[in-house]
Parts: C-alpha cells; structure tokens; sequence
C-alpha cells in the first residue's frame, strides 16, 4: 500500500489540550468507579445473586470502555507534532483500540442489558406460568457468555479482514460497508428484542388492571391463625423494572449518536481519504467520550438505585474506615511500647 501524505498540522487541533485533559480525567474516572464496584461486589459476596453477576460484568465491560480514548490521547499527542499523517504501520493498533473497544463494549454491553431484562421477564413469568425456573443462575451464566462472546467475535472480525483499511484510522469508514450494516441491524435487532420483553410486561400491567385479580391487597394474608407471606407479581411499573428500563434509556441517548453518524457517512461517503482529517477524526474524538462518560455514569446509577449494592457500598467504606482506625491504633501502641 501506498503512503498516504495528507496535511494535518498543529492549526487543526487547536483544541487537542483540552481533549487530552478532558478524555484522561474521564478514562482515570470510569476505570477508578467500575474498578470501585467490582470490588465491592466480590468484597461483599453480592456475586451469589444472578442480578449481581450481571451488574459485575458491566463493571468488568465498563474497565474495558475506559480505554477507548487512548487511542485518540495518542494521535492527538502525535499529529499535532507533525504535518503529516503516517498511521500506515498502525492497523492492528487501529483495530484493536478504537474499532475493537468500540465493538466490544458496544454489543456487550447490549447483551448484558438482554441479560437483564430477560432476568426481570423471568420473574414475570414465574407469576404468569406459575413456572419454576431452577436453573436461573445457569440461564444467566449463558446469556453472560453470549454477551461476551458477541462482544469479542463482532470486535476480531474486522481485525481478521472484514475491514476496508485505507491507511487512516477512522470509524467506521475503517470498516467494509457490509460490517457497517451488519453493526446498525445488531444494534436495532437488540432494541427491537428488549422493547418486545418490556412491552409485554406493560400488557401484563394493562391486563391486571382491567381483570378480576385474585391478588389480596395485603402482603400478608392470615387463614386459621397461619400468615401466608405473598409476593405481588411485578409489572413495568415496579421499582426494578423502571430502573432497569430507565438505564436502557441512559444508554441509548449515549450510543444513538454513533449509529446516527455511522448512517450519515453510510449515505455521504468521503471520497478523499485525507479529508478525514481533521473534521471526522475531531468527531470521533468527541463522540468517543460519550461512551466513556456512559461506563463512569452507569456505577453510580448501579450504587443509587439497587439497595442491596447500596447498602453493600456504605458496609465496604465503614470497614475500610475501622480496617484503617484499627491500624492506626496498633502503630500509636507499637510506638508507645517502644517508648518505654
């Protein structure tokens, strides 16, 4: 291949030292608060429940996302010292950095929140069918391997060949047309699949409310002195549904714009490899951080609205604290036996 010579001094990112103060606070931040929420979940033991295991590998997803902007960091810190670009020996850097994480997280992060809204339908559907599930922790071990292994293989496969590379590390345009396709119609088909679940439990709602429920109004039913515990079946309106179908919501106004703007280069192609830079390259800078700002948004959405990581939280900091109180007084009674 051909080496590409396009102009792209200093005077096109007049910017670049407020992205790279920006895009490493966010990077530091994002990993220091999944970083966090992993080790409260395994500090605590949360990861018996199958909702934790989920809630731990978004933490595990969102370490991963951090990363993304590293390879913006570096361009941006390489070709504003330069007037030419040369990222020709770059390719597999390319395809792993912005274009692998980028898949990677995006997809996993999809079937995680699959993972989710099936656990919720699962419950659902326990009160509907009066159907047992014993193998829930199974069924989410799977649709946790799913998640990942969509994850991976979407993210290799353009490393393996399914790429369009030109010489210059751009999204999508660093992909076949075909890829670029295939990654709309997954991201839709995901939507499609978790508005059908939700959906269908919005009808369950309508229907027991236009229905004769045999639900008693009370928690707590007593027959011939024995107190029956019972359970309310769960509808979209309940507490976990409207979070989980609140975080849906977060994360689709944070990823929309990528596949808004993968359709707008679909329909507008650039014929001049250079041209993207630095217009494109600057936008994919920017929009990269919205992926980033996602991953440290979405821990302390988890910590606020599950009560048990709450709790689980508040528990980690207080042992913290008296692990360190502790300490602190076995090295003041040290010194003072040393004193004497």
């Amino acid at each position: 291949m051909e080496r590409l010579n396009c102009s792209s001094g200093p005077q096109n990112f007049q910017n670049q030292e407020t992205f790279i103060i920006l895009a490493v606070s966010m990077t530091t931040t994002a990993f220091f608060l999944n970083f966090l929420q992993v080790t409260v979940i395994i500090h605590q033991k949360l990861y018996k429940s199958s909702k934790n295991i989920v809630l731990l590998n978004f933490s595990i997803c969102g370490q991963l996302t951090s990363a993304i902007d590293l390879w913006y960091i570096y361009t941006a810190m390489k070709w504003t010292k330069s007037d030419e670009v040369d990222p020709l020996d770059d390719l597999y850097l390319c395809l792993l950095l912005p274009s692998g994480l980028l898949l990677l997280s995006f997809f996993t992060f999809w079937g995680l929140y699959v993972a989710r809204v099936i656990q919720q339908y699962i419950v659902v559907l326990k009160h509907r069918c009066f159907t047992n599930f014993h193998h829930e922790i199974s069924v989410t071990m799977a649709l946790i391997a799913s998640s990942w292994t969509e994850g991976i293989v979407l993210a290799l496969l353009p490393l393996i060949g399914w790429n369009s590379w030109n010489g210059l590390c751009h999204v999508p345009t660093v992909w076949e047309s075909s890829f670029s396709l295939t990654f709309g119609l997954l991201y839709i088909l995901h939507l499609l699949v978790i508005t059908a679940m939700f959906v269908d439990m919005l009808v369950l709602n309508l229907k027991k409310r236009r229905t004769i429920q045999p639900y008693p109004n009370e928690n707590t039913v007593s027959f011939n002195d024995i107190s029956i515990q019972y359970q309310h079946p769960p509808t979209l309106y309940s507490r976990e549904n409207f979070t989980l179908l609140l975080e849906v919501i977060i994360f689709i106004l944070f990823t929309l714009p990528f596949l808004i703007y993968f359709v707008y280069l679909h329909i507008h192609p650039i014929s001049d490899p250079c041209l993207i830079f630095p217009k494109h390259h600057i936008t994919n800078m920017w929009m990269s951080m919205l992926l980033i700002l996602f991953a440290a948004v979405i821990p302390i959405f988890h910590m606020c609205s599950q009560r048990d990581l709450t709790r689980s939280y508040i528990a980690f900091i207080q042992s913290l604290v008296q692990n360190s109180a502790s300490t602190q007084t076995q090295e003041t009674e040290e010194n003072q036996h040393q004193m004497h």
